[in-house]
Parts: C-alpha cells; sequence; structure tokens
C-alpha cells in the first residue's frame, strides 16, 4: 500500500502590527473626561469637562504628528484617537447632564418658590370640559 505524502502545512498569516503607544495627551484627554463624570455629582465635573475639551485639539496634534512604528499596514488609524474622541465624548455628556440638572434644579426651586407664596399653579382641565 503506497501512502501519498501530506501536503505541506500554509504558514501562520501575518498578524499586523500593534499600534505604538499613544500621546500622553490623549491619555489626559481621556481620564480627564472620565474625570468629569466622575466629579458629576459634587457640582465640579464641568470643571473637567472644560479641560478636557480646551486639552483636545493639542491632543488631536500629538496623535496626528505621532511616527507609527513599523510595519504598521497604510489605512492604520494613528493610536490615540479613540482616546481623545471618548474624552471628549465623555466632556460633552458631563455638560449636557450637568445642563439638565442645573434646569431641574430651577424648575424645582420656581415650584417651591410659587409653593411657599400659597400661589398653586392653576390644575390641568383633563377631561375637556370648561367650568365657569
Amino acid at each position: 500500500m503506497t501512502t501519498s505524502p501530506r501536503p505541506a502545512p500554509f504558514p501562520p498569516p501575518a498578524q499586523p502590527a500593534a499600534p505604538g503607544p499613544a500621546p500622553g495627551a490623549a491619555h489626559a484627554v481621556l481620564w480627564t473626561g472620565i474625570g468629569s463624570l466622575v466629579l458629576l455629582g459634587t457640582g465640579l465635573g464641568w470643571l473637567a469637562a472644560i479641560v478636557a475639551l480646551v486639552t483636545a485639539p493639542r491632543a488631536r496634534r500629538a496623535v496626528a504628528a505621532a511616527v507609527p512604528p513599523p510595519g504598521t499596514p497604510p489605512g492604520t488609524p494613528p493610536a490615540g484617537r479613540g482616546l481623545v474622541t471618548a474624552g471628549v465624548a465623555c466632556a460633552w455628556a458631563t455638560l449636557a447632564l450637568t445642563l439638565l440638572l442645573v434646569l431641574l434644579v430651577v424648575v424645582w426651586a420656581a415650584a417651591l418658590w410659587q409653593l411657599l407664596q400659597g400661589v398653586a399653579p392653576a390644575p390641568l382641565d383633563v377631561g375637556g370640559t370648561v367650568s365657569a
């Protein structure tokens, strides 16, 4: 009985090079944006959010200027771009939530003021009838 030789196995596919380290400015934007969400309950989150938004353009320039490591395929996004985007998103979310919270406090304070002054808001007519 004759045995046929086994074909040689294919070599493993080439793995793309891992992106290089992200610039420190990209990490700063990310952690400042996350910190703004953490500080949201203290009333100081908006300060950290503004810091993240102010430092984001410098971080984007640093990411664009970073040299990719050798062997990086063309078209690979630079390392750190996602960090900056996530930090900016956290910062904008903090500012939006802070604005919403301020508006809710203002509405609540106005309703409380009316209640304490004895001026109750007019009841809504749900039934559709006109009362005389």
